[in-house]
């Protein structure tokens, strides 16, 4: 593998590390982050968190898949040791479903949220004034409140498949449970 596909791999298996050691195993992120990225690939992949940066990159080269697969558990230990220290995988560059769609900006989470809460509360509104009696709709007017109170319903719709996402989204991500017939 080439300098690059190795970190392209890192960065597959464990994305929190990878971004951690970024340029070089010894400290991309240039500190703490990249020498503690390290470790933990040194410690999963050859046992020994001291291994020099030269060891770490020929145990990713000539690693099988089950060596690998390793990482898996050092990255959600080294995403739990960043968490005891109050660093979020985001401020690594560590992309997420949400910050991909989103761009990775904690303001644009928070524009999306309000909005959320606002098309929530606002179907919310319109569904308590119409079953409380509150407001009554005129016969000729009813289909005028129909066409005003649909795209309410859509957005109320698009909001829960945001933040909730699909059944058969979920379905598709989970293994089946038990053995079936």
């Amino acid at each position: 593998m080439s300098d690059v596909d190795w970190k392209q791999l890192v960065k597959k298996i464990a994305p929190t590390i990878g971004a951690a050691v970024g340029g070089s195993v010894s400290g991309g992120t240039g500190t703490a982050f990249g020498a503690m990225g390290a470790s933990a690939l040194a410690d999963a992949l050859l046992g020994d968190k001291d291994a020099s940066e030269e060891r770490i990159v020929e145990a990713i080269r000539t690693a099988s898949p089950q060596t690998l697969q390793r990482l898996k558990p050092a990255e959600k230990q080294f995403k739990n040791d960043l968490k005891s220290l109050g660093v979020s995988p985001a401020e690594l560059g560590v992309e997420t479903p949400t910050s991909k769609f989103l761009g990775g900006s904690s303001d644009s989470l928070k524009a999306v949220s309000a909005i959320s809460l606002a098309v929530i509360a606002g179907y919310l509104a319109i569904v308590l004034l119409y079953l409380t009696g509150l407001v009554t709709i005129p016969e000729g007017q009813k289909e005028l409140a129909s066409q005003l109170v649909d795209p309410v319903q859509l957005a109320f719709g698009g909001v829960m498949f945001f933040w909730l996402g699909s059944s058969f989204g979920s379905k598709k991500k989970d293994p089946p449970q038990g053995g079936g017939a």
